[in-house]
């Protein structure tokens, strides 16, 4: 069988609620180029693995696998080590796609053009328990992410652009130049450290708003706040490291943190509950990271292979 020339990388763990439509979804896009996707089940306790083998057999392009140590990163590493096409796209199980998403993402990198891009990252969207149906919660919930989602691609990057792993395409020979996702980051903050070294490293992390996929969000209050706090702990761990390894002065770092976070409240028209509450909890990690030491390793690919940009290849 010929190579694919594009890997999709499923990470999941406890998603057989939602990964038979993820997979569907994948299923019903039509590219130019062949593709493969590798699930990865990471340790899960439901029948995520079961079902995936199960969609597997009547899919050739669809393969099921498992990583036994937990974290993400693991898993989306070892789904990157088993690939075989030049182009990875990560994405998670509780993901649906738009018609065109995988051509549109890995577009750039398909092209050979003037600039280094290595990496592409797409728009995400909210999906809900009832298609074009949204709940309160979820129009609440839709809100408060769409503002993350406009801060992260337009107004407000903070230290360096970067894109979420449920919709990030890189070129598989800077990936494993870079050495992966850095796994001392368990759960959050790997995809900011990937995207911030690979731009260390010379390349460009490119956008398409055209590639669009529709992410799950937390159904309860409480599964929300959580992953507020947990935001904040580690993405406030992972600017502590990259701002140590580079020499800025933490006083300055947290004065353009701060103001930053200003200028995002007063941006917005209107302050919503929920997203005052999520707010609160991002700060409540961003305290809690500096009893708790939480600290990954950034392990500069910089400094492995110089800073000077690349030709593309």
């Amino acid at each position: 069988m010929a190579k694919p020339l594009v890997s999709v990388i499923i990470a999941a763990r406890n998603e057989s609620d939602k990964l038979e439509a993820c997979v569907r979804s994948l299923g019903a896009q039509r590219a130019s180029f062949s593709f493969e996707a590798i699930l990865v089940d990471n340790r899960s306790t439901d029948s995520t693995l079961r079902l995936a083998r199960s969609l597997a057999r009547n899919r050739p392009w669809l393969h099921a696998t498992s990583e036994p140590k937990a974290g993400t990163p693991r898993a989306r590493n070892r789904g990157a080590r088993v690939s075989r096409g030049k182009i990875l796209v990560f994405t998670d199980a509780d993901c649906t796609f738009t018609q065109g998403w995988l051509e549109e993402l890995t577009r750039p990198l398909r092209r050979r053009g003037p600039l280094p891009v290595a990496a592409v990252g797409g728009s995400v969207e909210s999906a809900y328990l009832v298609p074009e149906q949204p709940n309160a919660w979820e129009q609440e919930l839709d809100r408060v992410f769409q503002r993350w989602e406009s801060d992260r691609t337009e107004k407000f990057p903070g230290f360096l652009p970067w894109a979420p792993t449920c919709n990030l395409a890189v070129k598989k020979s800077v990936f494993e130049e870079l050495g992966g996702f850095d796994e001392n980051w368990r759960l959050q903050g790997y995809d900011s450290d990937f995207c911030w070294r690979l731009q260390a490293s010379g390349w460009l992390l490119a956008y398409s708003e055209k590639a669009r996929v529709k992410h799950r969000r937390r159904h309860t209050a409480s599964g929300f706040l959580r992953q507020m706090r947990s935001y904040g702990l580690f993405n406030s761990s992972l600017l502590s490291e990259w701002f140590k390894c580079r020499g800025f002065s933490p006083v300055k770092v947290w004065k353009n943190r701060w103001e930053a976070g200003i200028r995002r409240t007063l941006s917005q028209p209107e302050i919503h509950p929920v997203a005052l509450a999520g707010r609160a909890f991002h700060l409540w990690g961003c305290l809690e990271k500096n009893w708790k030491m939480v600290h990954g390793s950034p392990r500069f690919a910089s400094q492995r292979r110089g800073d000077a940009p690349r030709s593309p290849e």
